[in-house]
């Protein structure tokens, strides 16, 4: 193997170079389209994520929401729970003073002589 010689290389100067028009337009075409594409699909993303973002801050109101609601029940729950021991109180003393009564009307009847 021999090195090349000299005389078969030719010097390529970058100031000659020259480009078809119709490459130049692929090119700048290519570049432009390029950039179309990922600018569309990049703002369909966009706007994708700020569609989960929303639905994420609905959750998260609908999540409060919720919670609220399930304390206002449970007070609510614990009201009535607390008015119905208030009224089986108040019942037991009806019966209470019944049976008092029912006690003392025997006790008349007893001492007036009237058997049951």
């Amino acid at each position: 193997m021999t090195a090349p010689r000299e005389e078969n290389r030719r010097a390529t100067d970058a100031s000659r170079l020259t480009f078809p028009l119709q490459l130049v337009i692929v090119i700048v075409g290519g570049i432009i389209g390029t950039t179309g594409a990922f600018w569309v699909a990049t703002s369909a993303l966009r706007s994708d994520i700020a569609v989960i973002r929303q639905v994420q801050t609905d959750q998260v109101k609908i999540d409060e929401y919720k919670a609220k609601l399930e304390e206002a029940n449970r007070l609510l729950l614990q009201q009535s729970v607390d008015g119905l021991r208030s009224q089986l109180s108040d019942v037991k003393g009806q019966v209470q003073l019944a049976n008092i009564e029912i006690g003392n009307v025997r006790r008349e009847m007893n001492e007036r002589g009237v058997k049951k």
